[in-house]
């Protein structure tokens, strides 16, 4: 019994450390998810009279951006900042549909790509996502 016990903890332990080992090599895979690097709906395909903007990051990585100004007489002070997540870009998916409806009610857009993400340079990664928020 003492036997089976001992050969069951040391299997669990092993089995720990590989499952530990296994996330902390793949964690960047497992976690940032850019999709494909080329933005997949052009913003004018929805009209949304977009400027793409190119700017530094405090590490000098350069960063991609919209701005999508608002329609509207109150579009003037209101801006909303996108920061779309860990997966895809600012061109995927459903989201120009998201900038073109809120536009449409007036808010101007500045929705950016993090680094690794879209057109902007660099490789994803934790902190220097931090930076670029």
């Amino acid at each position: 019994m003492r036997t089976f016990l001992g050969t069951l903890l040391t299997l669990a332990i092993l089995g720990f450390g590989g499952a530990t080992t296994y996330l902390a090599i793949n964690e960047r895979e497992l976690v940032f998810h850019p999709a494909e690097r080329a933005v997949a709906a052009p913003p004018a395909a929805l009209a949304l009279r977009e400027r793409s903007v190119a700017y530094p990051s405090g590490d000098g990585t350069t960063l991609r951006a919209w701005v999508v100004p608002g329609t509207g007489p109150d579009s003037v002070g209101y801006w909303m900042l996108i920061c779309h997540g860990n997966y895809g870009n600012i061109g995927y998916g459903d989201r120009p549909a998201f900038y073109a409806s809120a536009r449409d009610l007036g808010l101007n857009l500045l929705a950016f790509d993090y680094r690794g993400f879209g057109e902007s340079e660099g490789s994803p990664e934790e902190q220097g996502l931090y930076a670029d928020a």
